[in-house]
């Protein structure tokens, strides 16, 4: 049964602060869930924590008939048409036959014949009609609760892909000047997206494993609202909770004791730790640990290590 904001509220009124009930203080345990969440998110990485995500990449437009001016950062079309979605904001970058560079468009015009580029774009070679060009998205929005990646992996051809800090990716991609490739080979985070280099020339799928972000919510939701943690482990978040409330009302405010409640959640969270890591880690189906056929199993040295051990 799943956890909602309604059982966590109900638990801040009747054990953290059985005294209060006026609107401050419902936002008040708004705010002790929030940190208690965002603590216990920093501790570790839960096994809830980690979610998968697809994403697909389109294979390029072509196009012909661009005409480019020295150091102009505009770009006309002789015949055809520039399309709205092809903007910097959406991940998308322009590459012409005349330049091994690419261009993000920050405006296109509302009859399609022309796009301008970011500064410091400006179109370097001689000026040049009829080039053909590609247009490719390169920027990939992320799920909004991502916090960390894990690993990404090419679905067709179950390659992992690198990740690389901004200023190794950019690097790399001056010295790689090739756009396009069957496949993506190295990815970097820059606010928030995701960016991939070489971009492919067909259509793919990316894998993505991700950590999520600790949850974080209103005093407006309902409380019906279902909280991201795990009802089994129900326990340690309201400790965590408790542990929050008991500090932000100081010792002649709080109906607990600061130390009796710390001691409590450590005792939780290294139960709940314990059984969470074995999910994780345990190495047979379904993370069942088979005991050795040899030697005497012992009890101490299970509680010690969380798996049978032969003494």
């Amino acid at each position: 049964m799943a956890i909602t904001l309604g059982d966590l509220r109900t638990y801040c009124r009747e054990e953290v602060s059985p005294d209060a009930s006026d609107g401050k203080a419902e936002r008040s345990f708004m705010n002790w869930i929030n940190m208690a969440l965002s603590e216990l998110w920093s501790r570790r990485v839960w096994d809830h924590a980690r979610a998968r995500y697809q994403s697909y990449l389109p294979a390029p437009t072509a196009g012909s008939n661009l005409d480019t001016t020295l150091g102009s950062t505009r770009f006309t079309l002789s015949s055809g048409t520039f399309t709205s979605t092809w903007l910097e904001e959406n991940g998308f970058v322009i590459h012409t036959s005349g330049d091994d560079r690419t261009f993000e468009f920050t405006s296109i015009d509302a009859g399609g014949t022309f796009g301008d580029v970011l500064g410091g774009q400006e179109w370097t070679l001689a000026s040049a009609t009829g080039l053909t060009f590609k247009v490719f998205k390169e920027k990939y929005d992320l799920p909004d609760n991502a916090q960390r990646i894990e690993w990404v992996r090419l679905h067709q051809s179950r390659t992992l892909v690198a990740h690389q800090v901004p200023g190794v990716f950019d690097l790399n991609r001056q010295q790689s000047p090739t756009t396009n490739s069957s496949e993506p080979q190295f990815y970097t985070i820059r606010d928030g997206r995701m960016e991939i280099y070489p971009v492919p020339e067909t259509a793919r799928t990316l894998e993505i494993t991700y950590v999520k972000g600790p949850p974080q919510y209103l005093a407006a939701d309902a409380d019906a609202t279902e909280v991201d943690w795990p009802d089994q482990f129900k326990v340690l978040l309201q400790w965590a909770i408790a542990l929050q409330g008991t500090a932000q009302q100081g010792p002649d405010r709080a109906v607990l004791q600061i130390d009796h409640v710390n001691a409590m959640l450590a005792r939780a969270y290294s139960a709940v730790a314990q059984a969470d890591h074995s999910r994780a880690q345990g190495p047979g189906p379904l993370g069942v640990r088979l005991p050795r056929t040899r030697g005497r199993r012992s009890w101490r040295a299970q509680r010690r290590t969380g798996s049978y051990v032969d003494e």
